[in-house]
C-alpha cells in the first residue's frame, strides 16, 4: 500500500511540475515570437535574462538596436564576448555553457528616439560566492544624457519552496530585490548592485538572474559612439563599490573584498 501511495504522489507531482513547465514554456514562446517581430534575434533572446525579456516584451515601442553577450567562467576567470549588430547579424553561433552570461542590449524607441539600455546577468552554474556584485555602464555625455527617473533594476531567482525533497515542492520565481534607485550616477555613467540570493533560504535555488535598465536621450540626430559595461563579482562578503569618474574604461573599484571583474563594450550608430 505504501508503494502505491508513493507512486500516486510521484505521478501527481510529475503532472503538476509538467503542467507548470508547459505553461511557462508557452508564455516564453509567446514573448519570443513578439520580440522576434520587433527585430530581436533569437541568439539574444536565448541569452538575455527572463526579467529583461519580460521588461522588453512590455515595451511595444522598443525595437532592437544592437547587443553584446559576454560568457564568464568563475573558476578560470576567463570570459568570451560575442557581438550582435543592429541588423541581427551575430559573431557567434551557440554560446558556450559558462558559469555566467552577461547580455547587454540597446533598443530604440520608435516614437521618441530614446535609447533603452538593458544589462542583464544570469548565473548558469550557481556561484559559490553570493553577495552584492557592483555593475556599471558608461556612455559619452556629449552624445547622451540619462532621462530622469528612468532607471530600474531587479534581481530574481527560481527555486523549489519548502524544500525537503521535491515532493510537495513547487518551482517558483521570486523577486529577491528591485529598486528604481541606483547606487551612484554622473553625467557619463550609472552603477548599481546585483544582489545575489544567499545560501540561507527556504528555497532550493535553481537559477539566479536579473537586469538593470535606463533610458538615454540622444543629444544629436546622428553619431557613432561606444558604451562600456563593467561587472564586478565579489568573492567575499566585504563591501565593494564601483565608480565612474570619467567616460570610458576608467571604472574605479573600492572596498576590502577580493573580486573578479569583467569589462565589455558596444559601439552604436544612432
Amino acid at each position: 500500500m505504501k508503494k502505491i501511495i508513493c507512486l500516486v504522489l510521484s505521478f501527481a507531482m510529475l503532472f503538476t511540475m509538467s503542467t507548470s513547465a508547459f505553461a511557462a514554456d508557452a508564455e516564453k514562446t509567446d514573448m519570443d515570437a513578439a520580440l522576434l517581430e520587433r527585430g530581436y534575434p533569437q541568439v539574444y533572446l536565448d541569452n538575455i535574462s527572463e526579467s529583461a525579456k519580460e521588461s522588453l516584451y512590455n515595451k511595444p515601442d522598443a525595437v532592437f538596436a544592437g547587443a553584446m553577450i559576454c560568457a564568464y567562467n568563475e573558476e578560470s576567470g576567463e570570459s568570451f564576448q560575442y557581438a550582435i549588430s543592429a541588423d541581427g547579424i551575430s559573431t557567434c553561433g551557440q554560446i558556450d555553457e559558462e558559469d555566467l552570461t552577461l547580455t547587454w542590449g540597446l533598443s530604440r524607441y520608435t516614437t521618441s528616439g530614446n535609447v533603452l539600455v538593458t544589462y542583464s546577468y544570469e548565473w548558469n552554474n550557481l556561484p559559490v560566492n553570493r553577495y552584492q556584485d557592483p555593475i556599471g555602464v558608461s556612455w559619452d555625455d556629449e552624445c547622451f544624457e540619462m532621462i530622469d527617473n528612468s532607471f530600474y533594476k531587479v534581481d530574481k531567482f527560481t527555486g523549489y519552496s519548502n524544500y525537503g525533497g521535491f515532493i510537495g515542492s513547487t518551482l517558483e520565481t521570486v523577486i529577491h530585490d528591485e529598486a528604481n534607485a541606483y547606487a551612484s550616477a554622473s553625467s557619463s555613467g550609472v552603477t548599481w548592485y546585483a544582489d545575489l540570493v544567499g545560501h540561507n533560504t527556504i528555497y532550493y535555488t535553481v537559477s539566479i538572474y536579473g537586469h538593470g535598465e535606463f533610458l538615454l536621450k540622444p543629444k544629436s540626430t546622428s553619431f557613432t559612439t561606444t558604451l562600456y559595461g563593467h561587472y564586478v563579482h565579489a568573492l567575499t562578503g566585504l563591501s565593494l563599490s564601483l565608480g565612474i569618474p570619467d567616460y570610458g574604461v576608467g571604472f574605479e573599484i573600492s572596498g576590502g573584498a577580493s573580486y573578479d571583474e569583467l569589462g565589455n563594450q558596444i559601439t552604436y550608430t544612432y
